[in-house]
């Protein structure tokens, strides 16, 4: 009997002793933000979005400003991004088709668009381009020349040494990043824009002008 009630004394003050350890502890926790000065974290601040895009781009790009400023808000992406791959893309061309079947604006894959959407109307082909382009731009980081080339070549590449990219999709690297570049320094004008608009553009933008009814 004697040793049982031994026993039940030391269990109580083991009890005990956890229990002001515990109380010991919780006291110390609470008072580590009155001791130390801790800031709260700096909250990652985004770059402010102009009301339209670098003036730069063709009148064809710029007759879609207003959507492209939603979209820009709807889709999280850098407003004279969506204007640099459009412009390369389709010159602002609703229903343009290239050789390999990419369709309007944002020159989307048939395989991106669901059954029974309409791949030349402008919201539909921005809702499938730009969600991909969104995910690139994640998937790269936020890196917008890894994100340009996951959303020509495939997000896949952007797992790859820039070498390695397909012809295509390094050309297209080398125009959008420079463009995009000019376009968020505010440049009234751009080498690089007129450098492809002379290359590539030229044809392209004459039927984007013409199909949305503008004058050059």
């Amino acid at each position: 009997m004697a040793s049982l009630n031994s026993n039940r004394q030391m269990n109580k003050a083991g009890r005990s002793l956890i229990f002001i350890t515990s109380l010991f502890l919780l006291v110390v926790l609470i008072s580590i933000p009155f001791l130390f000065k801790i800031d709260p974290p700096i909250p990652f601040e985004k770059q402010p979005i102009n009301d339209r895009i670098a003036p730069f781009f063709s009148n064809s790009v710029q007759f879609w400003n207003e959507d492209i400023q939603a979209w820009a808000a709807e889709y999280d992406l850098d407003p004279n991004l969506i204007a640099t791959v459009m412009q390369i893309e389709s010159c602002g061309n609703p229903s343009v088709i290239s050789s390999a079947g990419a369709m309007g604006l944002f020159q989307v894959m048939p395989f991106h668009f669901l059954y029974g959407e309409d791949p030349f109307d402008p919201t539909t082909n921005a809702l499938r381009g730009l969600t991909y382009l969104s995910d690139s731009m994640y998937l790269a980081g936020q890196n917008p020349n890894l994100g340009l080339a996951g959303y020509n070549g495939g997000v896949g590449v952007i797992q790859w040494s820039s070498d390695q990219w397909y012809d295509e999709t390094q050309r297209y690297v080398y125009w959008g990043s420079r463009i995009l570049e000019d376009a968020n320094a505010n440049l009234t004008q751009s080498s690089a824009y007129d450098e492809w608009y002379g290359s590539y553009g030229y044809w392209m933008c004459e039927d984007a002008r013409s199909q949305l009814g503008l004058i050059p």
